[in-house]
């Protein structure tokens, strides 16, 4: 694979190039919604309560604020995916389309959640600004984790049969894995 800068124009510009292009461009827009979701919620302050399940010192738990971000933006994250990523129009399959999607997305959840809760394992009440920035980090890092084998998961088993070949998308991230793995050894 060719890694110079007209090499990597030329695989953005190819199909496979683009969906990854385009997969990339969702997860960042579901980052940004989900950051901002779970800082919005993990700073409330709920005047009458004090602690609970769901609440420490007035302010809801970070793993609880994880679960209602993670809820809400799994909704735009999968039709941005299916729509933009795929190309996929018409009406969902739920057995082949949404619970495999929201299975893998609350694997995530799941994941950063547990990160979330160790992060903030000890800690109550309203984060710090650096305690609340370690929480972002403890939750991206869950999803990051999961981010590359659900791409590849989306693309073979659930939208994949339409809009690019497997074949281009396999080849392309091979060679760049290959690549990368054999740079890293010379």
């Amino acid at each position: 694979m060719d890694l110079s800068p007209n090499g990597l124009k030329d695989l953005a510009r190819s199909p496979a190039g683009m969906k990854i292009l385009r997969y990339s461009a969702v997860s960042a827009i579901g980052v940004a919604m989900t950051v901002t979701l779970f800082t919005i919620i993990n700073l409330i302050r709920i005047p009458s309560a004090g602690h609970g399940f769901l609440v420490s010192d007035h302010h809801v738990r970070p793993w609880f604020s994880n679960v209602v971000a993670v809820g809400l933006t799994t909704i735009p994250t999968y039709y941005l995916n299916r729509a933009w990523v795929w190309g996929k129009r018409g009406k969902s399959h739920l057995g082949k389309e949404v619970l495999p999607f929201w299975v893998f997305s609350f694997a995530g959840l799941g994941l950063s959640t547990l990160f979330v809760a160790v992060a903030n394992h000890g800690k109550h009440g309203k984060p710090t600004p650096m305690h609340q920035l370690v929480l972002i980090i403890a939750q991206l890092a869950g999803f990051g984790i999961l981010w590359v084998a659900r791409f590849f998961v989306l693309d073979k088993l659930m939208f994949g049969k339409t809009h690019v070949p497997h074949d281009s998308v396999d080849d392309a991230a091979h060679e760049l894995l290959t690549h990368t793995h054999t740079a890293d050894h010379s």
